[in-house]
């Protein structure tokens, strides 16, 4: 009979040892990756004991054909944290919280940079954070998940902190003397005044946060401006505004961010003098398009969200956009009415008339010829369009991404499916595809001859060799093997284009690692940006440089065995900060 074993939660007990009391003696099972064990020690009606802790027992009845799942507490296993810097040293001596179950526990790491966690429930989540200035830092959620499990967590020994200097400057890079400026450091706000120099100095700020300012000026609202605390940096360049001698010819403010936008037809064609709204942040701006179709704003920050609208004709069109970089430029495709209905129902109509007409007299002189026109109309309804919805067969949900080819006698045709599953195909001059071919990443390929249809639900099986998250992951995140011959990921960026650093350790199990720029669904050899070539074992730290239009990357890892074991993180990309001398 088969037994299920899990905690009081209902979370399957994986790879666990139970105790089992039958005819006097005790037979140990180690349960599957699904908790359960499938036992034969005893006979029809007789009473069995089994446990994982001796004071946890429960009694069951052996009747082969049962699956009783039977609850017992979670086993009490140790847990091996491993913390290191941001260069993948060890770090000694740091100071670690831990907090599961309603405890908190105060750590120092050891002299090899370990700390060890004794007794703890399976399957218990455990928090694990830095202290600075009465802040949480550095916080990271592991589960228990087996005995002697190495987990690594980024520590400090010691908090590295820094001066910043602050200049603020026109438009022209002119100094502005004596201006308010108000600061946002943490959860504390204040306000100070540039000196002589145009500068301003903020004390004992910790290396990696960031800090928000702005110029302070009556009558108008200027925008907030971020700056990361870096080491080495000499100043940090803060744009303004000079207040002229009467407020109302004050120069116009000009930040270091523009966003371009360009009204166009279905034609591509500029669309000028079309007033466009933009929203952003607390401000609204109506913007007139110049003969080019284009509209700009030079106030935006890295990160704000526009939402852009245009009426015209009677039609409204809505778009958002999230600014990236200096300058960039999008376009809004605007769908123009064509010609009035008027001018061409009223030759369409007579031409109607013209053909029925015709047909009357037709029909009167050829009996013969009606039946064949009426085949004729039958067969002149003819399918526009192919849809096709794309699933997986396991977890019932739509696949990301999945690569789809209706292959034609003298042609093929490629598209992606929609975040929903879906895509849509026009059809090709009436004819008829041969067949169609269906690919995607942790999936099993599919071909199969092409049937007359306009709506194709198609399920995909997965390919269990393979481990996909299509989620996308913050750079920063420590990855761990999931056991999986092959797993990829893809991470979040927050630049199109820069350098990061991949640390990774492969242990005893020789894996391969690639890398490549953009989204898994698009990876092939031509952006592939990085590889170790071989199949090998231990430590490494890797810098990369790559650019990815949608600011993505993908991780490829690929094991020899399916015992494979490793765990890699990816750095966040530095932002440099333009020093003006």
């Amino acid at each position: 009979m088969k037994i299920k074993f899990t905690d009081n939660q209902g979370e399957a007990f994986s790879n666990i040892e139970v105790t089992f009391l039958t005819g006097g003696s005790e037979v140990v099972y180690i349960t599957d990756m699904e908790g359960v064990v499938e036992f034969f020690e005893s006979e029809k009606g007789e009473k069995i004991t089994c446990y994982i802790h001796k004071k946890d027992k429960k009694t069951f009845i052996f009747n082969e054909g049962d699956f009783p799942i039977i609850k017992l507490d979670a086993p009490l296993i140790d847990m091996v944290f491993i913390t290191i810097g941001t260069e993948e040293e060890s770090v000694t001596g740091a100071t670690i919280f831990f907090e599961y179950l309603d405890q908190k526990i105060e750590k120092v790491s050891d002299n090899t940079g370990q700390i060890l966690l004794e007794k703890i429930p399976l399957n218990t989540n455990v928090k694990v954070y830095q202290v600075f200035n009465d802040k949480e830092c550095n916080v990271e959620i592991n589960k228990c998940i087996k005995d002697k499990a190495q987990y690594f967590i980024i520590a400090e020994k010691f908090y590295e902190v820094s001066n910043m200097k602050f200049k603020l400057v026109d438009k022209t890079g002119q100094i502005i003397r004596t201006a308010d400026v108000r600061f946002k450091v943490g959860e504390n706000e204040f306000e100070t005044v540039t000196d002589h120099f145009g500068c301003v100095v903020i004390d004992d700020i910790k290396v990696g946060d960031y800090v928000e300012c702005k110029q302070l000026m009556f009558g108008k609202s200027l925008p907030w401006h971020k700056f990361r605390c870096e080491k080495n940096i000499d100043e940090y360049i803060l744009h303004g505004e000079k207040l002229s001698l009467y407020a109302q010819n004050s120069e116009k403010f000009e930040s270091q961010v523009r966003m371009r936008f360009r009204l166009v037809n279905s034609k591509m064609h500029p669309i000028p003098n079309a007033v466009l709204r933009l929203e952003y942040g607390v401000n609204v701006r109506n913007k007139y398009t110049n003969q080019a179709g284009e509209a700009i704003v030079d106030d935006v920050l890295i990160g704000d969200k526009i939402k852009a609208m245009v009426s015209l004709q009677g039609k409204k069109v809505e778009a958002e956009f999230i600014c990236q970089k200096d300058d960039e430029i999008h376009e809004i495709i605007f769908k123009t009415r064509t010609a009035s209905v008027y001018f061409w129902i009223i030759p369409l109509v007579l031409l109607i008339g013209i053909i029925v007409l015709y047909a009357n007299s037709s029909s009167s002189n050829n009996d013969a010829n009606e039946d064949e026109q009426v085949i004729v109309k039958k067969d002149s309804v003819k399918i526009k369009s192919y849809q096709f919805y794309i699933n997986g067969t396991k977890k019932a949900l739509p696949v990301v991404g999945s690569r789809i080819k209706l292959i034609y006698d003298d042609a093929v045709f490629e598209q992606f499916t929609n975040e929903k599953g879906f895509v849509n195909f026009a059809t090709v001059n009436n004819k008829l595809p041969l067949k169609y071919e269906i690919s995607a990443i942790g999936f099993k390929s599919l071909s199969k001859s092409f049937a007359l249809d306009s709506i194709f639900k198609i399920n995909l099986l997965e390919d269990d060799s393979i481990d996909v998250l299509y989620k996308l992951i913050p750079c920063d995140s420590i990855i761990q093997s999931k056991g999986a011959k092959t797993t990829l990921n893809n991470f979040k960026m927050n630049f199109s284009k820069g350098r990061f650093v991949l640390w990774y350790n492969l242990f005893d199990f020789p894996s391969k690692v690639e890398v490549f720029n953009g989204k898994l669904n698009t990876i092939s050899e031509k952006n592939l940006i990085f590889s170790n070539k071989n199949f090998l074992t231990g430590k490494y730290n890797q810098s990369i440089e790559f650019e990815s239009p949608d600011s993505v990357i993908t991780v490829k890892i690929t094991g020899n065995t399916a015992k494979t074991s490793w765990v890699y993180k990816v750095f966040c990309a530095k932002q440099y900060v333009k020093v003006i001398q």
